[in-house]
C-alpha cells in the first residue's frame, strides 16, 4: 500500500511524499538492503522508493507535523539541464533494483515524479525558448532512457 501511495497508483486522500525529512528509517533496513543516496539532485525519490520497497512495515501517520522554509535560492527555485539528467539518471539507476513485481510502482512513480518536474519547471522558467529547449531535452531524454513499451504496459501516458 504504500508504493501504492508513493507512485499514486491509487485514488485516496492520502499520499507518502518522497521527501525525507518526515520520514524516520531503521538504520538496520538502510545497512542490509545497501540503500545510499545517489548522487543526483533526485535523491530522495530513490531513496524514499527503495526504503518502502524492501521495508517489512510501515506506519503512516497522517496530518502535518514538518513545516520547512524554503529560500529563493534553493533547488525548487531553480530549474537547468542539471534537473532532467539527474532526473534520469535516478530512475535509470532506481530501475537496476526493481523486479517484476515492483515494475508497476516503478513506472507509475515515474509518470508521478516526470509530471511533477514537468508542473516546477513550466512554473519556474518563463522563457519560452528555455522552455522549449528543455521539454525538447525532456521528449529525447524519455525515448533515450525508458524502456517505451514497458512504460505505456505498466503506466499511463504523460504530455511533454
Amino acid at each position: 500500500m504504500a508504493l501504492n501511495l508513493l507512485s499514486h497508483t491509487v485514488e485516496n486522500e492520502y499520499f507518502i511524499s518522497p521527501l525525507l525529512g518526515c520520514k524516520i528509517f531503521r538504520k538496520q533496513l538502510l545497512d542490509i538492503n545497501k540503500i545510499k543516496f545517489p548522487n543526483t539532485i533526485y535523491e530522495d525519490d530513490m531513496f524514499t522508493f527503495l526504503s518502502i520497497l524492501y521495508s517489512k512495515k510501515i506506519a503512516l501517520v497522517t496530518g502535518s507535523y514538518l513545516y520547512y522554509y524554503q529560500h529563493h535560492e534553493s533547488l525548487t527555485h531553480h530549474f537547468t539541464e542539471k534537473n532532467i539528467t539527474d532526473f534520469f539518471d535516478t530512475f535509470n539507476e532506481l530501475y537496476t533494483y526493481i523486479d517484476i513485481s515492483s515494475k508497476k510502482y516503478y513506472y507509475n512513480y515515474l509518470s508521478k515524479s516526470l509530471s511533477s518536474m514537468l508542473n516546477c519547471m513550466t512554473n519556474i522558467i518563463t522563457d519560452i525558448e528555455i522552455l522549449s529547449k528543455y521539454k525538447s531535452m525532456i521528449f529525447k531524454s524519455f525515448y533515450n532512457n525508458i524502456n517505451i513499451n514497458e512504460y505505456y504496459s505498466y503506466s499511463s501516458n504523460i504530455t511533454i
